[in-house]
C-alpha cells in the first residue's frame, strides 16, 4: 500500500469517525445562525485531518511492530470478523488521541493482533485497546506516583488522593473521577489502613477515613506499552 492509499484509508476512517460524532447532534443550524460556518468547516476539516494523520502513523507503527508490509498487515487483520472489529476498535481509538505515544501503542497492539495465532491473544489486545483508549495523560501522571516506592512518595506513606492530585496537575475532585477511571480499568486500587490505623492523620488534611491508593499487576504492564512507544505519555 502506497502513501496516497494509505493516506485515503486514513482519511475515510477519520471522516467516518467524525461523521459518527455529528450524528448525535446538530450543530449546524447554531452556527448558521451565527455566521460561523466557514470557521467550522475549517476547524471541521483540521480535526478530520489529524484524526488521519493519527491513523496514518499508528498503521505505521504497527507495520514496523509486526515486519509486515501495511497491506499484508490489513489483510490479516480483515481475514475475520474478530480482527476486523479489532481493527476498527483500534483505529479509531487512534483517530481521537490526544497524545502519540497512545497512537504508537495502539499501533503496536494492532502488530500483536495481526500477529496472534489464536482468537484469545487477540481478545487480549482488544482488551488493551480498550484500557489505551480510555487512558489520558493525567491517568499516566497518577500511575507513574503510584508507582513510586513508598520512601519516594510524599510523608513516606501510601499515596491518598491528595497526593495524587497533586501529581496529576489537577483538582482534588478530579483526581477522584481519574482514579475511579483506573480503578475500573483494574489499574489501580484501594484499600482501607492495612498498615495504618483509622485514627491516623496526614498532613496537609488528608486522612485514613480515606482510601490509600496502589498499582496493580497491570499497571507495570500499561507503563511499559507506553515505554515501548516513546515516553509515557506527557508533552
Amino acid at each position: 500500500m502506497d502513501s496516497t492509499e494509505k493516506t485515503g484509508l486514513a482519511l475515510r476512517i477519520g471522516a467516518a469517525v467524525a461523521a459518527a460524532a455529528a450524528s448525535n447532534a446538530d450543530p449546524v443550524a447554531g452556527l448558521v445562525a451565527s455566521g460561523l460556518v466557514p470557521a467550522a468547516e475549517a476547524a471541521v476539516s483540521r480535526w478530520q485531518a489529524q484524526q488521519a494523520r493519527n491513523v496514518d502513523n499508528a498503521l505505521d507503527e504497527a507495520a514496523e511492530a509486526s515486519g509486515l508490509r501495511i497491506d499484508n498487515l490489513l489483510d490479516r487483520l480483515a481475514a475475520d470478523p474478530a480482527r476486523l472489529v479489532f481493527l476498527s476498535e483500534a483505529l479509531t481509538a487512534a483517530a481521537r488521541s490526544t497524545f502519540s505515544e497512545r497512537v504508537r501503542a495502539l499501533g503496536r497492539a494492532l502488530a500483536s493482533g495481526a500477529l496472534a495465532d489464536d482468537e484469545a491473544r487477540v481478545d487480549e489486545e482488544r482488551l488493551w485497546v480498550a484500557i489505551l483508549a480510555g487512558v489520558e495523560a493525567p491517568h499516566l501522571r497518577i500511575l507513574r506516583q503510584l508507582m513510586l516506592p513508598r520512601d519516594q512518595q510524599p510523608y513516606g506513606t501510601t499515596p491518598q488522593q491528595l497526593t495524587l492530585a497533586e501529581a496529576a496537575g489537577v483538582s482534588y475532585v478530579m483526581a477522584g473521577h481519574l482514579l475511579a477511571d483506573l480503578e475500573r480499568h483494574g489499574l489501580a486500587s484501594w484499600r482501607w489502613g492495612e498498615t495504618y490505623p483509622q485514627s491516623y492523620r496526614e498532613a496537609q488534611g488528608a486522612s485514613a477515613s480515606e482510601k490509600f491508593w496502589q498499582p496493580t499487576s497491570l499497571t507495570p504492564e500499561l507503563l511499559d506499552r507506553f515505554r515501548a512507544a516513546g515516553r509515557e505519555g506527557d508533552e
